[in-house]
């Protein structure tokens, strides 16, 4: 009789929540964190091949994400140190190092885009300054013509 009534509620639970929902919109993942960084250290090999089994994992993951690890404990795993402030603090300033360098790598490369453009910009100018010499100097060629022709014409 309990089977039966723990297969109805599995069955209106599954009715309520997912019959409804389109299976692409469905998580594949687990929405806790810690859920799923198990999910894939237990995907993942080992160095050696053999996949790791359920206990490390679990301990791995524990310890990564509790302060105090009473649990392992009193199960009998043994738990690795966790890494001093000093550590940490040296590991978050290798990744600001890195990511500092990389930045400064963007910016160098649109310095170097933009002095380009620059160069690009002034030799532009420098051509309609050009121009302009030149359209000026055939305008007065022009009206010193039409005013040498003007002469001649109310001269005779």
């Amino acid at each position: 009789m309990m089977q039966s009534a723990v297969r109805q509620q599995r069955y209106k639970l599954k009715k309520d929540f997912f019959d409804s929902v389109p299976l692409h919109l469905v998580r594949k993942t687990s929405p806790v964190k810690v859920m799923t960084q198990m999910e894939n250290q237990l995907a993942a090999p080992t160095e050696d091949g053999q996949p790791k089994s359920a206990t490390q994992v679990v301990s791995v993951v524990l310890h990564q994400n509790t302060k105090t690890n009473h649990f392992l404990r009193n199960v009998g795993n043994q738990v690795a140190k966790r890494r001093t402030t000093l550590q940490n603090v040296q590991a978050k300033l290798e990744v600001e190092k890195r990511t500092n360098s990389e930045l400064q790598s963007i910016v160098k490369n649109q310095h170097e885009e933009m002095d380009g453009l620059k160069n690009q910009v002034q030799g532009t100018e420098q051509a309609r300054i050009k121009d302009q010499e030149e359209n000026r100097k055939k305008q007065a060629e022009l009206e010193k013509k039409i005013e040498l022709l003007l002469s001649q014409n109310g001269q005779s």
